[in-house]
């Protein structure tokens, strides 16, 4: 059994296996012993018990050479007949009774492996078709009445080794739970199949409200694979409390310090070392501010790409001014202008561009930011400058049916529905 197989056995079953391997080792050596043993005569055992001393309690029997040596010479006849019959046991009884016993483990051997690949397959079949706790504790135990599956666990928990304890610390004013950058790289490789030389990684960080009707909301910090084809998006990191953690370098501890290890020492993967690569932060512009520790978007320092300073006009910071100085990675790291910085983000450890790494992207900047106030001046604006006329609108929108007819959206990660009138 490779050592693989053998971690993912539980400890009852080690246990058991350990067991049943000790009584089948003291049966090989109690046969062995016993046909080993040399037949003594009575004549011999009376001779041996004299010559032998009281205080020798490990006196071992000696040879049946050694034996016909100190022997009376009239059972010397005798004693070659035994001899014989010894060696003629050895080979026509005892053999078989091994190659029986080598055979039977052999089989167990095969069983055990066969059990450990139906465990295995059916860990698969649970995580890959989300399947409940519940669901899988039940099947369990229906393939449990069958003595063909009576080694399988009984609980979901056993079957896809839930960790019994979850290493949470406060992070004011919540608390922060790490599930590790490299444990989620491994799953994506694992599943994929795939061998790369460097993997290249692009994280996310969000604020995600959980009720309406309270203040609670999450902070996840997720990790996805760049060139994988089918790569999931796996959590690394999640804080969970009031409002947004108020220390971000205690936020980011965890995370900091584990991508630190892995640009410096690579993920080992199948015996093979990988290198380890962050390629960008694909944030929303609050959360780039926060997690870089800059005046938000809307500050008068608050743009992320130059040195601008922005003007307040009708209600609102806009920045006019299209020729400012670019900013670098160094002026970035070097604080050339100080009204652009609320701190020092644990993220300047890391080997990134500080500008480049931090792209401003698609969704939040187009569709859900310029388009987004388009439509809404288009249809709710002031009638003399923006606003069409209901004629218009009515026609866009029935053109905008007509095309529901080749838009696809995914509703799950495995499902694919089109849109209908």
């Amino acid at each position: 059994m490779s050592p693989r197989n053998l971690l993912l056995l539980s400890l009852r079953q080690k246990r058991r296996i350990l067991k049943n391997n000790i009584n089948l080792k003291s049966y090989l050596n109690n046969k062995f012993a016993l046909q080993q043993q040399p037949v003594i005569t009575n004549e011999i055992r009376s001779k041996k018990q004299q010559e032998s001393t009281p205080q020798n309690h490990n006196l071992q029997l000696e040879s049946v050479s050694e034996i016909i040596s100190n022997a009376d010479s009239d059972l010397l006849n005798y004693v070659p007949e035994q001899n014989n019959y010894l060696e003629k046991f050895d080979i026509e009884e005892f053999s078989p009774l091994i190659d029986e016993s080598n055979s039977s483990d052999s089989d167990c051997i095969d069983l055990l492996e066969d059990s450990i690949d139906l465990r295995i397959k059916l860990q698969k079949w649970g995580t890959g078709h989300n399947v409940t706790h519940s669901a899988i504790s039940d099947l369990l135990k229906i393939l449990k009445t069958h003595q063909c599956f009576s080694d399988l666990p009984s609980e979901a928990r056993t079957l896809l080794q839930t960790p019994t304890t979850t290493v949470i610390r406060q992070v004011e004013p919540g608390q922060y739970c790490h599930l590790g950058l490299a444990a989620g790289i491994i799953k994506v490789l694992k599943k994929s199949n795939s061998c790369h030389e460097t993997v290249v990684v692009h994280i996310n960080i969000d604020g995600i409200p959980i009720h309406k009707s309270t203040n609670k909301q999450l902070w996840p910090i997720l990790g996805s694979v760049k060139d994988v084809s089918d790569s999931d998006v796996f959590v690394i990191g999640i804080y969970e409390g009031c409002s947004k953690p108020n220390d971000l370098n205690n936020y980011l501890r965890d995370f900091v310090e584990e991508s630190v290890e892995l640009i410096s020492n690579g993920i080992i993967y199948k015996s093979r070392k990988i290198d380890f690569q962050i390629e960008a932060f694909i944030c929303d512009a609050p959360a780039r501010a926060f997690i870089t520790s800059i005046k938000n978007h809307t500050g008068y320092y608050g743009c992320g790409k130059c040195t601008v300073k922005g003007k307040y006009v009708d209600n609102r910071v806009v920045m006019l001014k299209t020729d400012a100085e670019l900013r670098t990675n160094d002026s970035f790291r070097g604080r050339v202008q100080e009204k652009h910085h609320n701190g020092i983000s644990d993220l300047e450890k890391l080997p990134l561009d500080m500008i480049e790494s931090f792209p401003y992207e698609y969704m939040h900047l187009i569709c859900l930011g310029v388009t987004k106030k388009l439509l809404k001046l288009w249809t709710s604006g002031k009638v003399k400058v923006f606003r069409l006329g209901p004629k218009v609108i009515l026609k866009i929108s029935k053109k905008t049916r007509k095309s529901w007819q080749v838009f696809t959206c995914r509703v799950q990660p495995e499902t694919k529905t089109t849109f209908r009138n």
